[in-house]
């Protein structure tokens, strides 16, 4: 294509209702050659921050070792991340922007408590129950207490062709995870409602909702047959707004995440008090900072002097 525009512009016209994600890869040319080929002694600067596709990308161009899929052409470029995306391997050592320390993650402090704990998700998500929720770090800090378990998702263009994704899986998996006794403490991301939300597709949000409620009620299930007990939550909506009023007030779908508050469940059935919410002032906006904190209280610990305060009293 001669430019961008004109690219997007010739998928649109395929498809009117494409979607920035899903147009397929291409390349501008100017008599017949490449504009931008990367060659050797060029330098590239990644303009991401999150780490999640750029570490991919910057292993892919930095990696001597790298058995993923075959390199026809490897340029020698200079190459710098806008930060350092995977801190486990280095990638990419050159860098912009210091990364963020993030001291004593939920997860490492449930270890240092003693507590067993299992990871669980489907392929799209496992860096937000691994890498996103240790602070910066991929790998288990103790595999006899951690265990990270991977369901590999659907290779498709578009996950509205099966909204049900991984979830049956996960809800399986997950059952016996807590049936088995072994584990204190489970973390586990249905990845239904935020990617097929992507894709626009009302129906196709329904069944992925459909699908994750199912789920949930499987583990309800197991969590009754243990005595446990079971926190629902988000970090963003998606799902729950599929639909926004554009410039010219007519309906459009949204693709993108949804700024609505989202949800804080305590499924806890052999608790016959109330939870009561702390008398925080009336300009206070819960957030998911409180999480950590909350959670703590409800497994029975002490919260931490450094946290944000829990939702409920200790």
């Amino acid at each position: 294509f001669p430019s961008v525009r004109s690219a997007i512009e010739h998928f649109r016209k395929l498809d009117p209702e494409i979607i920035d994600q899903d147009i397929p890869g291409f390349v501008i040319v100017r008599n017949g050659e490449a504009v931008a080929k990367v060659e050797d002694q060029h330098a590239l600067i990644f303009s991401n921050f999150r780490g999640d596709r750029a570490s991919e990308f910057s292993e892919a161009m930095l990696a001597d070792d790298f058995p993923h899929f075959e390199r026809k052409v490897r340029p020698k470029v200079m190459f710098a991340g806008m930060t350092q995306y995977d801190q486990d391997n280095e990638i990419p050592p050159d860098f912009l922007a210091g990364t963020p320390e993030v001291d004593d993650p939920f997860g490492k402090r449930i270890l240092e408590l003693g507590l067993k704990q299992f990871r669980l998700t489907e392929t799209q998500k496992f860096a937000h129950v691994t890498f996103f929720y240790n602070g910066g770090y991929r790998e288990p800090l103790d595999i006899s207490m951690e265990n990270y378990h991977l369901i590999p998702s659907d290779n498709i263009p578009s996950f509205a062709e099966m909204p049900g994704m991984k979830a049956s899986e996960i809800s399986k998996k997950a059952v016996e995870f807590i049936r088995s006794g072994e584990y204190q403490y489970g973390l586990i991301n249905f990845a239904n409602a935020d990617m097929v939300g992507h894709t626009g597709d009302l129906q196709a949000a329904i069944q992925a909702v459909e699908t994750t409620d199912a789920a949930l009620d499987n583990i309800v299930r197991a969590i009754d047959s243990v005595n446990g007990l079971l926190v629902i939550t988000a970090d963003h909506g998606n799902a729950d707004q599929m639909l926004i009023v554009n410039k010219s007030g007519t309906l459009e779908k949204s693709t993108k995440h949804s700024i609505n508050p989202v949800p804080y469940l305590v499924y806890d059935p052999l608790y016959d008090g109330d939870y009561k919410l702390k008398p925080f002032s009336v300009n206070h906006n819960n957030n998911l900072s409180h999480v950590a904190a909350t959670n703590f209280v409800l497994l029975g610990q002490a919260v931490p002097d450094d946290l944000a305060p829990a939702l409920f009293a200790e």
